[in-house]
């Protein structure tokens, strides 16, 4: 006997993120501190409780299609149970109030976000914005798991990906939403330069690994602005992620005697 599609809805595979960067904000930064850091197995922890909370994310948002409920439903708890196991050692630990108060930043950021919504290109900017903090916290809280501090070198580099970050929304901002504003181009290279000056001097060595990414705004801004294709400027943010991680790993083996 053929059993319905509704039946079998909790047993498909989850619900996905499907902003566009989504997998790039979870990902860069625990790479990034990954290859800058170290690793170790409450780390790792850390990184698995982060992705499942990220997993959750996704199927809380398909709770509001009434067809998709119960199989979201399924799938939220399945991802919160999951982190929880993961984190449950770390909470328990000495370190666990500090994570925890950094994961209640990233859910008022988060939370700031949705208030925001997307009425105006400016509102949904700044809720661009305020979305990377949530991702640059996972570099403090990669480094509690660590070592159980936030060291310098976490610290330069949870300013880097902050930095990173804003030079990224405002650079995919250009080429989509605002491919034919040729003000918000140069607003575009003036974050980007602005961003490298922040780098160079607070956030020693890695301040060269958003070279790329201001070379890239100055090109933007000096070519006559018309359509770009989705798909070539997320290949091309894809590299920058990629590049960036690689160059703060290689800056940060260069720079032990820094921070």
């Amino acid at each position: 006997m053929a059993v319905p599609l509704s039946r079998l809805r909790p047993l498909l595979p989850p619900p996905l993120p499907r902003e566009h960067g989504s997998w790039a904000a979870l990902l860069i930064p625990l790479l990034a501190a990954g290859a800058v850091l170290g690793t170790s197995l409450a780390a790792l922890r850390l990184a698995g409780a982060a992705a499942a909370l990220f997993m959750a994310r996704a199927a809380w948002g398909q709770q509001h299609y009434p067809q998709r409920r119960a199989w979201a439903r399924l799938w939220l708890a399945a991802w919160v149970l999951l982190a929880g196991a993961l984190a449950w050692p770390l909470l328990i630990s000495d370190r666990g109030l500090h994570l925890l108060a950094i994961g209640a930043a990233g859910v008022a950021a988060e939370g700031l976000v949705s208030l925001l919504g997307r009425r105006s290109p400016w509102r949904s900017l700044l809720g661009d914005l305020l979305g990377t903090v949530a991702s640059a916290l996972l570099v403090p809280a990669y480094a509690l798991a660590l070592s159980g501090e936030v060291g310098p070198a976490a610290r330069a580099l949870t300013l880097m990906t902050v930095l990173f970050w804003a030079g990224s929304v405002m650079r995919v901002r250009s080429q989509i939403r605002e491919r034919a504003n040729r003000r918000f181009h140069q607003l575009s290279l003036a974050v980007h330069l602005a961003c490298l000056g922040v780098a160079a001097g607070w956030a020693a060595p890695y301040g060269w690994a958003l070279v790329p990414s201001v070379l890239h705004a100055a090109w933007i801004a000096a070519r006559p602005p018309g359509p770009e294709p989705t798909l070539r400027v997320g290949l091309r943010e894809i590299g920058h992620g990629v590049g960036f991680v690689m160059l703060v790993a290689l800056l940060g083996l260069s720079g032990r005697g820094g921070p």
